[in-house]
């Protein structure tokens, strides 16, 4: 279910916060449980930042720094990476520090629940902070063994592999 929704919210990212409703509802009924829903809304929806498109081209395409590199600005996650990995020297590390950081960033909004869930949300979270960055290496290996009209390239095959991380992410919080 997540790797669909996922999938789709890829395709039309204005449907972010009906997508996060739904994908809530359904998660939550199955679960009959109110922190599902709520944990499932922040994931998709409010866990959502911009700032990754040069970071996914150089992981799926190789492709080197951008002039002028702007990724990631509006959320710190580049000013972070840039303290931890530096650019310049080496671009390829900087990515994935950056992707990392990004995936915590999403992983965040599992860790209030480990007030009232403890050691699943912790699990959670770890587990999803390097998500998106090992979903973007097996998108780009499953795209060399299967393709669909939706799901053609790297980025659509890492947006569904992610999908089943974040749904991974949910049962490990309720586990």
């Amino acid at each position: 279910m997540f790797a669909l929704l996922n999938r789709l919210r890829g395709m039309h990212g204005y449907f972010d916060p009906i997508l996060a409703l739904f994908a809530g509802f359904i998660i939550g009924f199955l679960a009959h449980s109110w922190y599902a829903f709520f944990v499932t809304v922040a994931l998709v929806w409010a866990g959502n930042s911009f700032g990754w498109g040069d970071w996914f081209g150089a992981i799926l395409e190789g492709k080197g720094k951008p002039n002028p590199y702007t990724e990631g600005k509006s959320n710190g996650v580049q000013w972070l990476a840039e303290k931890i990995a530096n650019s310049d020297a080496d671009w390829f590390l900087h990515v994935k520090v950056a992707l990392l950081i990004r995936g915590a960033y999403r992983a965040a909004f599992l860790l209030p629940l480990a007030c009232w869930f403890g050691f699943g949300a912790l699990v959670a979270f770890v587990f999803l902070t390097p998500c998106l960055l090992a979903s973007l290496y097996i998108g780009k290996y499953t795209t060399t063994l299967w393709n669909f009209k939706y799901m053609s390239d790297a980025w659509e095959h890492s947006e569904v592999w992610y999908g089943v991380g974040m749904w991974i992410a949910i049962y490990l919080v309720g586990a």
